[in-house]
């Protein structure tokens, strides 16, 4: 909770530019007081000892989630994807109470084009959202430039912790801790909170919120708690903008139980997320500009599905005419609807969508002909990737968890589950049909980790809760311990199975070659760093955040001597070390290369989880390479350094 609440302090004062560390301290510590008090008000008073026990199991278990996570946590300053414009981002922000990333530019074209950064009229602007790397950065500022990276872990914990509060309310306290610590072993869930990826937060936001509505419809609790919950789900809108496709299931799911709810609670969650809504869309539109550019027509759809859902909900609730032909039609369902009718339909859904592959192959407009496969977008396998993941045993007790949460919903005994269960079907249903992401894994998973694959490890729970509860009259007390031991041990093997091979191997530690770029650098005076080839991608921003140095690339100048000539005569100083910089791979095609005498500056090794299509990833890949320098002189020729 109180993270979700930095989160949104980060991403206002950044955008303000006044990101400084003692207005955050000024405004987070009464506001996380206030929050504590809110929510041990709204607290059941009495609790059994199984569930006080597991509560503290899982605050240790996150601990040392996190402690060991930190130990392998990448470095990930190589822009070549998103972790790597999230990562320079917080670095910059480390140092700076903005994120107006300046650089020079006097011939208005060899301005950094590396991906995942726009160029504005004075500055480059940071692809995407901002409020991760905004909270990273600041967090940065206590840990260091080490420590940052390692802290991206805290996030996994909170996810965990967020994740667990809301399964416990699903099921008993025992099989909630199944639930998280299914999650916590998924080799996706690992990845991704090892890095500089959103996905981890946007859980923690997420279902953080999910569980004070929950919560709050529950305990009939007053207006605070709801406006809490709709604070964590306005920063989990703010952080991706796929958060705005929680809003439509969300607002349904409150239309339908408005019934039970006053017109002040619904306000008092509704106006957070409308101004997180707001946030987001100021975020990209302002300080992304290209990104708003490609996304604001989804962006506008989704809000559109809000507002008519939001719509609907006020007409219904206030319309009791209608209200009646509908409560009277569910009624009827209720009587003549069996359990095992909704289990039958949703069974032959499943297999409907598991059989995918046999018969159906998902293809898109050809991007290339002379690339082969480009047309494939492996929609259909989705299902594939989420056994692999979680194993044969796990999601077939997910298939079950769902059936029995799909049933109470209908019987009306579990509303306060209505605003997550919808939010997963419609989750599940558009990224199970259209993944919307370069299908190699582990990368294509990130458009199942921040609702679908959180809820499958819940639906775990459930279903083994279910299970004792129809066993309970059979099996003595002493046995049911056992039982859920045996049962953790056979859901969890199969995931660890899987993420061990990666569990002790760092990825993308990039780290120590920015490092031996800068210490190159640091040698000369007033230097100023023109990247070539893939290298303009990699390291021209980490050349500018971590190492302080103006870095630019050739932009739309030839890479010939004419291109460097004039490109001398562009900067302002003279006597200042114009270098060029290319990797060793792309060192043969710069004319004169053999003649320049590079000087190997840094050693890069890249260390990755292999990318795979339609099998699971097993081993680790490695890409080699090495920075190279060489002097740009003022007639355009090159010299070793």
């Amino acid at each position: 909770m109180t993270f979700s609440i930095l989160g949104v302090f980060c991403i206002v004062l950044v955008l303000a530019g006044v990101l400084y560390t003692w207005l955050v301290l000024a405004l987070i510590v009464p506001s996380a007081v206030a929050s504590c008090l809110v929510l041990l008000r709204a607290t059941p008073d009495e609790l059994d000892r199984e569930t006080v026990a597991f509560d503290l199991v899982i605050l240790l278990f996150a601990a040392v989630w996190v402690l060991f996570n930190a130990f392998f946590a990448a470095q990930h300053l190589f822009v070549e994807r998103d972790p790597g414009f999230y990562a320079n981002g917080a670095v910059w922000v480390m140092d700076n109470p903005d994120l107006n990333l300046q650089f020079e530019d006097p011939l208005n074209q060899t301005a950094i084009d590396s991906p995942g950064f726009n160029q504005g009229p004075d500055r480059q602007y940071i692809q995407g959202t901002h409020t991760f790397p905004a909270t990273l950065g600041l967090i940065g500022r206590f840990t260091g430039l080490e420590g940052l990276f390692r802290a991206t872990t805290i996030f996994g914990g909170l996810a965990l912790l967020a994740v667990y509060s809301f399964a416990r309310q699903t099921c008993r306290a025992k099989w909630a801790f199944l639930s998280t610590a299914t999650l916590s072993v998924l080799l996706p869930f690992v990845y991704f909170s090892r890095d500089t990826y959103t996905e981890p937060m946007t859980i923690m936001a997420t279902f953080s919120g999910l569980s004070l509505m929950a919560l709050a419809y529950r305990q009939k609790t007053g207006w605070p708690v709801w406006f809490l919950g709709g604070t964590c789900m306005a920063i989990a809108v703010a952080l991706r903008i796929d958060g705005l496709l929680l809003l439509a299931p969300v607002v349904g799911a409150l239309a339908i139980m408005i019934v039970k709810m006053t017109w002040g609670k619904l306000a008092a969650f509704s106006l957070p997320v409308i101004a997180g809504v707001a946030l987001l869309w100021f975020d990209v539109s302002q300080a992304s500009r290209f990104y708003y550019t490609g996304h604001r027509h989804q962006m506008a759809g989704l809000v559109f599905l809000a507002v008519v859902a939001l719509i609907l909900g006020a007409a219904l609730a206030i319309d009791r005419k209608t209200v009646g032909v509908f409560v009277r039609f569910y009624h009827w369902g209720q009587s003549n609807v069996s359990n095992y009718m909704i289990a039958v339909v949703l069974a032959v859904v499943g297999i409907v969508f598991a059989s995918r592959p046999l018969w159906f192959t998902h293809e898109g407009p050809q991007i290339d002909p002379k690339l082969e496969g480009q047309r494939r977008l492996y929609g259909e396998v989705t299902i594939d990737w989420l056994v692999i993941y979680l194993g044969p045993l796990a999601a077939l007790l997910a298939a079950v968890g769902f059936v029995v949460v799909a049933v109470r919903l209908f019987r009306g005994s579990r509303l306060d589950l209505l605003p997550w269960f919808f939010a997963f079907a419609v989750t599940a249903a558009l990224y199970l049909n259209i993944p919307n992401i370069t299908p190699d894994q582990v990368w294509a998973s990130r458009r199942f980790l921040p609702m679908i694959f959180p809820s499958l490890a819940v639906f775990v729970g459930v279903a083994l809760d279910f299970g004792e509860h129809k066993l309970v009259r059979v099996i003595s007390t002493p046995r049911l311990t056992t039982n859920f031991v045996v049962a953790f041990l056979a859901v969890i093997v199969f995931p660890v199975g899987l993420t061990n091979p990666f569990l002790t191997t760092p990825n993308h530690e990039n780290l120590a070659t920015v490092k031996q770029v800068c210490a190159e650098l640091d040698r000369h005076d007033d230097p100023v760093v023109v990247w070539y080839g893939v290298s303009r991608a990699y390291l021209a921003f980490p050349t500018l955040t971590v190492c302080g140095h103006e870095s630019t690339t050739f932009g739309r100048l030839p890479a010939t001597k004419d291109g460097l000539t004039t490109m001398m005569e562009g900067f302002d100083n003279e006597n200042r070390t114009a270098i060029v910089a290319v990797l060793e791979s792309d060192m043969p095609t710069i004319p004169g290369w053999e003649d320049a005498g590079f000087s190997p500056v840094a050693d890069i090794e890249v260390v990755d989880v292999e990318k795979t299509f339609e099998k699971r990833p097993i081993e680790t890949s490695v890409w080699q390479n090495r920075v190279m320098f060489a002097q740009i002189m003022p007639d355009g020729t090159l010299k070793r350094l």
